[in-house]
């Protein structure tokens, strides 16, 4: 009986121990283990990724919190190691009077020289560690710092207690599970950051590349724009080269289209008056003297004027509002915004292109040079123009001076024909002795001066005959015999012939057609040409006029046994008044 109470008596001994045991040590050690496995679990299960530092912090302070919870007791840091030392990234658990903050820096020190499996310090047994005043100031006695390395980064995770050291060693799993996690963290964050970074590096590139290729697209459009304006611009100078004018007129609705502008005019030079001079044919104004204004050169308050003047291009985006350009002529076309370039060929300003818009600042430097272009290659046209303007002018004035001449010749001309035909008829009854008998002497002399005035009445009658060749005398065209007047010609020719003793023959094919003409002109050609024949072909010498038939024209041809025409005289052949 004594037997079976000790055994009973020791079996509940037994119990008791077991359970004074396992409540005394195995069950802190489970809840513990269990605490650390769901603390390990905790941080796959809400581990995120950290793409970016902010992440990062908030994930860590999540962490330290969680910590925090479990030992309560218990201030935690992390550390972070960079060229100017140790610096604090996060804090929990510190007196509010007593917390560390990011600005302090710390060199060397117990962080130098951590076991990678923890060490404690007994903060009271270091001296001369700027850290662990800091720490000792706020309470703490003792302290735990297990390191932690990612890639290209390093640091130090840290609990400290204000009691004793044994809730220290309770954390230590925690810091050593914690402390492994945040190598792979940083690692993976360092990893992350720098991929991340050359995303943002290369997003940039693309980003530049794109805007590039946008600008490139845009200048390639403006460029595009420009050559076709250039092209059509160049069209009309080639299309149109016998009427400037409509080119002009041409030339600034194609720059008013392509810009999408309300105005467009050539302002040219007169250089008699010293005016820029709007031209007839502008864009988008009225075609009254009022609008096609004149403007003086000696006023520089004008855009246009000082362009023209100085050469450079001038942009405003409100014409009306701008002290640089003349209010009153921006109000009359109803413009804003402005471009005026100069036009210029070889060195040699010949006006100005100006080109305007109802909205303000519609133009850009793209405008402006696209215009500038185009009035280089409108200068051509320009030069045309004024060219032409004065060809005409000359023209108007050797057609004035013409008529005067030829005034003057007719005048002339029958003034001297009045006393001449005396002087030849008197001169005829004197030669004839009907005024009396004549020596020998007085004959040759009176015969002299008979060939004289008969010479002087053929170079009036020639005079005459240029005159009103010149003066473009019509001709009446009718279908005559033009044997008839070959013969008539030979007959009339005759005298002169004969008093010089020179054969003068026809040779005219049968059956000779009507020729559609005018016979008192041929008449008159023919009879030059004959008296010319006979005058220089010495006596005993023969001119024949003869006509051969082609086909669809008949050839008059005069023939002579004369002296010719000397090499040097042949270019002179169609001179007035050559012999």
């Amino acid at each position: 009986m004594e037997l079976m109470l000790w055994f009973v008596s020791l079996a509940a001994s037994g119990v008791c121990l077991y359970w004074y045991f396992r409540f005394r040590w195995v069950l802190p050690l489970e809840v513990s283990l269990d605490n650390l496995q769901q603390f390990a679990h905790e941080l796959s299960e809400r581990m995120r990724v950290p793409f970016t530092r902010e992440v990062l912090i908030e994930t860590l302070q999540h962490l330290l919190m969680r910590l925090q919870a479990l030992f309560p007791q218990n201030a935690f840091w992390v550390f972070q190691k960079g060229e100017e030392g140790w610096k604090l990234l996060l804090q929990v658990g510190m007196p509010y009077h007593s917390q560390l903050t990011s600005l302090m820096k710390f060199q060397g020190g117990l962080l130098e020289k951590l076991d990678p499996h923890g060490t404690v310090f007994t903060l009271s047994s270091i001296k001369n560690d700027a850290l662990v005043e800091v720490l000792e100031k706020a309470g703490v006695g003792w302290a735990l710092f297990i390191p932690w390395k990612g890639e290209g980064i390093s640091g130090a995770l840290g609990t400290g207690s204000f009691s004793s050291r044994v809730p220290l060693e309770q954390a230590r799993g925690f810091l050593e599970i914690l402390g492994n996690y945040l190598s792979s963290l940083f690692q993976l964050a360092h990893s992350l950051w720098g991929l991340k970074k050359e995303e943002d590096h290369l997003k940039g590139e693309i980003s530049t590349a794109v805007q590039e290729l946008s600008d490139a697209h845009l200048r390639l459009v403006q460029k595009t724009k420009e050559r076709k304006v250039l092209y059509e611009v160049a069209s009309k100078i080639t299309t149109q080269t016998k009427n400037p004018e409509a080119s002009l007129a041409a030339v600034v609705s194609i720059v008013a289209k392509t810009l999408e502008a309300d105005v467009c005019a050539f302002l040219l030079v007169d250089e008699e008056k010293g005016e820029l001079v709007t031209q007839p044919g502008a864009y988008g104004i009225d075609q009254d003297e009022t609008s096609l204004y004149r403007l003086s050169l000696m006023n520089e308050a004008s855009a246009s004027v000082r362009a023209f003047l100085f050469g450079e291009p001038f942009i405003t985006g409100d014409a009306q509002a701008d002290p640089r350009v003349i209010r009153r002529y921006a109000e009359l076309w109803k413009i804003h915004s402005l471009i005026v370039v100069p036009l210029e060929s070889e060195g040699k300003r010949m006006g100005v292109l100006r080109v305007g818009c109802h909205q303000k600042n519609y133009f850009t430097q793209d405008h402006v040079d696209l215009v500038t272009h185009v009035a280089q290659e409108a200068a051509v046209i320009v030069e045309g123009v004024m060219l032409s303007r004065r060809l005409s002018q000359t023209a108007e004035e050797l057609a004035q001076l013409n008529r005067l001449k030829d005034d003057f010749v007719s005048t002339v001309s029958h003034e001297l024909k009045t006393p001449l035909t005396a002087i030849r008829g008197f001169l005829s009854v004197v030669l004839e002795e009907e005024a009396g008998k004549l020596t020998a002497q007085q004959k040759r002399f009176l015969t002299i001066a008979q060939g004289a005035a008969g010479r002087l009445h053929h170079l009036i009658s020639d005079l005459l005959d240029v005159s009103r060749l010149e003066g473009k005398v019509e001709m009446e065209m009718v279908p005559v015999s033009l044997e008839n007047l070959l013969r008539h010609s030979v007959e009339m020719a005759g005298v002169q012939a004969k008093e010089k003793k020179i054969q003068l023959s026809l040779s005219i094919p049968s059956a000779l057609p009507q020729v559609l003409a005018d016979s008192k002109w041929v008449m008159q050609v023919l009879e030059n040409l004959l008296n010319n024949a006979i005058k220089f072909t010495a006596p005993s010498g023969k001119v024949n006029l003869s006509v051969e038939d082609q086909g669809e024209q008949l050839v008059i041809c005069v023939s002579d046994t004369g002296m010719g025409i000397s090499s040097e005289d042949k270019p002179h052949i169609f001179e007035r008044f050559y012999r």
